[in-house]
């Protein structure tokens, strides 16, 4: 019971790594939108 309960513990924190790099992601490319097209010109 041990090993399946570590196992979904593992599971769940994957999961959790996978949410949080999602909303960093997304929190970058709002914060590059806010910018707007001053910040496209300089590329």
């Amino acid at each position: 019971v041990d090993e399946l309960q570590s196992t979904i513990d593992e599971d769940q924190k994957s999961l959790a790594e996978e949410l949080r790099n999602a909303m960093e992601e997304q929190k970058v490319s709002l914060e590059e939108t806010n910018e707007g097209p001053e910040a496209m010109a300089v590329d």
